[in-house]
Order: structure tokens, then C-alpha cells, then sequence
């Protein structure tokens, strides 16, 4: 049993016409200035007190032994043990071997490294 060919349709998308380029490079180069003008990290840095990470410790409550980060999208391993450094800095760490660790040596941090973060 044969069935009826269906036809295919085109689904190429064609390209709007901007007319001019420059114009168009101009609004893209101003909003690339926007956002790294909101990009830029605010300098009155609010630290927490050195007892909250201690008193996280004790309740095996996650937070960053890098930044001291207390919330995030999730915590992963480091050379210390699991769970004691936000995604950020495990990405750093381990994937991408930017951030060196071992200079901190093998016992967990009790507060931040770099908490200026």
C-alpha cells in the first residue's frame, strides 16, 4: 500500500532587510556598553559576620569556602570535601584549572578565602 507523497515544506527563514547596516551596528555596539556598565560589580560589598559561617559548619549547612557564598544554584566537591564550593568556583577549580586551591592547604577553610567576591 502506497501512501500520497506529502510535499516538504520550505523551512528556510529569510532574512529581514535592515537597510543600512551601520545603523544596525551602532544600537547593537551602544547596547553592548549598557550592559557592561550594569555588569560592573557594586563597590560597597556588604560581608557577612564570621559567626554565621561557623554556626553553618556545625549544622552542615552548605556555603562556599572561596567566596562565601551561602546561597546558590547548587554546591559541589573540592579538595577539602563535598559540598564546599558554590558552582562558580568548582567550574573554576576543577573544569577549567583557573583557581589553585592548594596553596590553602588540606584542612577546610573556617571563614571566606576571597570573600571581596
Amino acid at each position: 500500500v502506497r501512501r500520497p507523497s506529502r510535499k516538504k515544506k520550505d523551512t528556510k527563514r529569510k532574512r529581514a532587510s535592515t537597510g543600512g547596516g551601520s545603523a544596525s551596528k551602532k544600537a547593537s555596539s551602544a547596547k553592548k556598553k549598557q550592559v557592561s556598565k550594569a555588569a560592573k560589580p557594586d563597590p560597597k560589598i556588604e560581608l557577612l559576620d564570621p559567626a554565621i559561617y561557623a554556626e553553618r559548619t556545625e549544622e552542615s549547612k552548605p556555603w562556599c569556602r572561596y567566596c562565601g557564598a551561602v546561597e546558590s544554584s547548587g554546591w559541589s566537591r573540592s579538595p577539602w570535601g563535598p559540598r564546599m564550593l558554590c558552582i562558580v568556583h568548582y567550574v573554576d577549580w576543577h573544569q577549567k584549572k583557573t583557581l589553585d586551591l592548594k596553596p590553602f592547604g588540606k584542612e577546610a577553610p573556617a571563614l571566606p578565602i576571597r570573600p571581596d567576591l
